[in-house]
């Protein structure tokens, strides 16, 4: 049950550049020459250049959150005061800090509902749950000994589309079908920002979840990229994920599910927010064996590789026990980079593009977008989820 969340991540961050034509992401390459990141050059190099793709589009997203805030309270810029939903009196800085916090999230409640979840859909949890009871009782009506579907009205049936027909045209039952989207009048840029916002925000979320460790927010984030992943048709991503969620709500015990959700990171060097994915100290474990095995050269052997293999560890545990004990630190660190200019020139560009108001009947380039998570059909995915439920009973139980 290794995981390999961070192959996961690494599929579902590339979405983020294929949901979109190359037409459409013009306005991010637009940004991408403004703050002149020239190592940025779309999905196509993502994996090679995989830091530089991701620090671009947190600072887009930084751009896009701070614009939301901009217009939220009506301020030209960033040095500006606010003209508009000002915190009542008295001074905010007299306040309690149960008073700040509440403020904080009912306006952080605000820029979610209207600057992100506007325009765009995810599957309704009543939706699912009413096709569970469906094939419950679809289920229910089918006679194994006999091999056909038995209607409380005496009628039998041998294929479950004839049975599904009978039951709509006799006994007026309905089945959710993919619903047809009529042509009206909307805004694609904003909604197109929206999702943007959306997807980015989940990416965001996942790093964080990683790096703190938290199980619960994990599984949690799951669910949001196995429907992205069924969007893009990664079929192999989604089908990990589902089996990521089966393993800790139903096939394993307590116990190892418990092992399972909170053993999903480690934490090599200590301190609150540095846990890495399993999967990605299993590589950085391997990259340091091949390093000490590219350093023997022509004098490489199958016992010289084993011994490696089997004392990296304890050297590396060697290591950190003489820096404790000697109170030193070996190696260097980045400083900070500074990103207030980058971003300051974002917010211009999308103040420009009136990217954070909703203008009916504005489309563009995006007058074809389609927000990723209006592409799952929920009939179609709910069927797959069914089929592997049958496949788990058979082969993982």
């Amino acid at each position: 049950m290794r995981q390999s969340c961070h192959r996961i991540r690494m599929g579902i961050f590339k979405t983020f550049y294929k949901c979109q034509s190359a037409r459409d992401l013009g306005s991010l390459f637009q940004l991408r020459n403004i703050v002149n990141r020239r190592d940025v050059h779309g999905h196509d190099t993502v994996t090679e250049k995989f830091r530089a793709h991701f620090a671009f589009i947190e600072d887009v997203l930084d751009g896009y959150i701070c614009s939301a805030f901009l217009e939220y309270f009506g301020m030209e810029n960033l040095e500006s005061s606010p003209t508009q939903n000002k915190p009542p009196p008295p001074l905010l800085s007299t306040w309690p800090n149960e008073e700040k916090l509440r403020w904080l999230q009912s306006i952080g409640r605000h820029i979610l509902d209207v600057y992100i979840k506007k325009g765009t859909g995810l599957l309704e949890a009543n939706e699912m749950e009413e096709m569970d009871n469906q094939s419950a009782q679809l289920q229910a009506c089918y006679s194994a000994a006999e091999k056909v579907y038995m209607c409380e009205c005496g009628k039998e049936y041998k294929t479950l589309g004839h049975f599904k027909r009978h039951l709509q045209n006799v006994h007026n039952w309905t089945f959710p079908q993919k619903g047809e989207t009529t042509p009206s009048s909307k805004d694609g840029v904003a909604e197109a920002r929206a999702s943007f916002m959306k997807c980015l925000l989940i990416l965001r979320d996942t790093y964080d979840a990683y790096q703190m460790a938290d199980g619960n927010r994990i599984f949690r984030i799951a669910k949001f990229e196995m429907l992205l992943a069924d969007a893009f048709h990664h079929t192999k991503y989604r089908l990990w994920l589902w089996r990521f969620l089966a393993y800790e709500n139903a096939l394993l015990s307590p116990r190892q599910a418990f092992e399972y959700k909170w053993n999903c990171c480690s934490n090599t060097n200590g301190g609150i927010g540095k846990n890495v994915p399993n999967d990605l100290l299993v590589e950085m474990n391997v990259n340091a064996i091949k390093q000490k095995l590219r350093s023997q050269g022509a004098n490489v052997t199958y016992d010289s590789a084993r011994v490696i293999a089997l004392s990296s560890q304890v050297q590396d545990d060697i290591k950190q026990n003489i820096i404790q004990q000697c109170g030193s630190h070996f190696g260097t660190s980045r400083p900070p980079v500074s990103k207030v200019t980058d971003i300051s020139l974002i917010i211009q560009e999308i103040g420009k593009g009136q990217l954070m108001k909703t203008i009916l009947g504005r489309e563009g380039v995006f007058a074809n977008f389609v927000d990723p998570f209006q592409k799952v059909d929920p009939t179609t995915f709910h069927k797959w989820i069914s089929a592997q439920k049958q496949r788990a009973k058979i082969e993982l139980i």
